[in-house]
């Protein structure tokens, strides 16, 4: 009996540990003694698409060790059995998801995945499939996603090395040095006593470079975040400088006009145009605020509680003028890592966005609706109101600052600004 016919009856016959070794073996032998038609004829012929629609491979053991005698001939007859495997197999096997995109990487060509991979394949997500994930995200230029599945893949499986490994290579590299920070500090508790001598000069050299390339990347943050606000600075001044020059109008007018004694009924109209413009000014500096703090506090947060705790602080307010709104979340509960403060800011501007334009809209049902979704790579916040809605022609600019479709007395066209620059802070969209 010849490897060719080995081989067949082993692939045909009950998978073990023993099994299959000899299939690699025997598959390896072929490889090496320039068998590889006649390996890949058997293979074909035994795992064609017919086959894999028809046959019962719900025990996948077999069809991981056919993908890697594949790989082994060439990635590109790996990656035609994984589309093969993905195309015909229902449930998908994992390992022909994580083995495609690995494949794809090592050849930097992921045109086959475009085509293949969905969110709902990568709902199947394992380790070896987060891991893969991370770079196919990378070579597509998906940072946001990126980001998204880097935290998903540290919250699930964060306590592997190669896994902490990559973590830490990327978030360097996109600038999450908190991130890195914390993983850094996992992988450095990993490490175990050696050679004093070589180990501690390893890491001085380790830490040296670190340190720098993080004090480095600090520079940069800086000049990013006040680049950020230059915008905003720009207009402030004359924003600031609108109120306080009508207070000082005012008490000029009514100093000179004002006979003595004055009324009480003046002195409070001076009081009250006067309490308008503070107002206004006090306003301008809590919308302005998160944008401009330095501190980032990340904790991990329920996001749909916050949203609800957000709608109940304007309970009087929506209730006074008829307005009701709805929260449905997939699942119920979502957890995120990130600033909870910036997070409330973000939804605070949306449901005043969406108050002050039903207001202005005289209709008898006033609703906002809140649509949340945990994505693979996002969780994705859908916010809509019955309002007046933005005009198409003013669209485009709605994130500029100081740019408002409001009446005059409602807004200073900084809530969406902020809302905008606020997710860039936090690698959202």
């Amino acid at each position: 009996m010849n490897d060719i016919q080995e081989l067949e009856i082993l692939l045909t016959g009950k998978i073990d540990s023993e099994s299959s070794k000899k299939i690699k073996e025997l598959a390896n032998d072929m490889i090496e003694s320039s068998l590889t038609d006649e390996l890949l004829s058997l293979l074909n012929n035994l795992f064609s698409p017919r086959h894999l629609r028809t046959k019962d491979f719900s025990k996948t053991h077999l069809l991981s060790i056919v993908f890697s005698i594949y790989s082994t001939i060439s990635l590109d007859e790996g990656i035609n059995f994984a589309k093969s495997v993905i195309e015909n197999i229902e449930p998908v096997p994992k390992f022909a998801i994580s083995g495609l995109l690995r494949n794809c990487r090592k050849l930097n060509d992921y045109s086959i995945a475009d085509n293949l991979i969905n969110s709902k394949l990568l709902s199947k997500m394992d380790h070896f499939i987060a891991f893969e994930a991370i770079y196919y995200f990378e070579n597509r230029g998906e940072e946001e996603k990126l980001k998204h599945i880097l935290s998903v893949t540290e919250e699930r499986y964060g306590n592997s090395k190669p896994i902490q490994e990559t973590l830490l290579k990327f978030y360097l590299k996109y600038g999450l040095i908190d991130d890195a920070n914390r993983i850094k500090n996992k992988l450095d508790k990993r490490l175990k006593l050696q050679d004093v001598s070589q180990t501690t000069i390893d890491k001085q050299i380790e830490k040296e470079v670190y340190d720098r390339f993080i004090e480095l990347f600090r520079k940069n943050e800086e000049e990013t975040r006040k680049a950020l606000l230059s915008e905003l600075i720009n207009g402030i001044t004359h924003e600031f400088g609108q109120p306080i020059t009508n207070i000082n109008w005012r008490l000029q007018y009514y100093k000179k006009t004002l006979q003595d004694p004055i009324a009480k009924e003046e002195v409070i109209k001076i009081f009250d145009l006067v309490l308008e413009e503070t107002s206004r000014l006090n306003q301008l500096v809590k919308t302005i605020a998160p944008i401009t703090s330095s501190k980032a506090t990340k904790t991990t947060f329920n996001i749909v509680d916050v949203i609800k705790k957000r709608f109940n602080a304007y309970k009087e307010t929506m209730e006074a003028n008829h307005i009701i709104y709805e929260i449905h979340s997939n699942p119920d509960e979502i957890s995120l890592y990130q600033d909870q403060i910036k997070f409330e800011q973000i939804i605070n501007n949306l449901i005043l966005n969406s108050i002050d334009a039903l207001i202005e809209k005289d209709i008898p049902n006033r609703e906002i609706h809140i649509s949340i979704k945990l994505l693979v790579t996002d969780i994705s916040i859908f916010f809509r109101d019955n309002g007046i809605g933005i005009p198409e022609d003013k669209r485009e600019k709605i994130f500029i600052p100081y740019h408002t479709t409001k009446k005059k007395s409602k807004g200073e066209g900084l809530g969406l600004y902020i809302v905008f620059n606020l997710l860039k802070i936090m690698n959202g969209n």
